[in-house]
């Protein structure tokens, strides 16, 4: 975590304020996009082609980031670990991990932006130890 991070979720939070729920501090990633008008694909498991086991532990048809942290990102260094980088399962998992990572950067960017951009700068920036992940 930088120490100049600005926290978009914050500021899309209040932004669309009317749309959270009684509990919640910030609005789901998609709901935020779907708000901004942001043309959010997403990536979807069914687009890369993966042996029937191999990611039985998600249930879900989209990737999520909770995915990457939960079981994508152990499965990629397992594979690195194990010498398999130049297995086509490797690859569609490198292709896919680079497709969700470019499609998050780049519709937070823009989340960014519609948001005020660099106005946003003093009111949302946090250091690590400000941010609370349980939210």
């Amino acid at each position: 975590m930088f120490e100049n991070h600005v926290d978009i979720a914050l500021a899309a939070a209040d932004e669309y304020s009317d749309e959270l729920w009684d509990d919640q501090h910030i609005l789901p990633d998609w709901k935020a996009y779907n708000l901004a008008e942001i043309d959010n694909d997403g990536v979807w498991y069914d687009d890369y082609e993966f042996p029937d086991t191999y990611l039985s532990e998600i249930d879900e048809s989209g990737v999520q980031g909770k995915h990457i942290g939960q079981v994508l990102g152990e499965q990629y260094v397992d594979n690195v670990t194990a010498g398999i980088e130049g297995t086509s399962v490797h690859r569609e998992l490198t292709q896919l991990l680079e497709d969700y990572c470019r499609s998050d950067v780049a519709d937070l960017i823009e989340l960014f932006t519609k948001l005020g951009g660099p106005t946003l700068d003093e009111t949302y920036r946090r250091t690590a130890s400000e941010i609370n992940y349980d939210t």
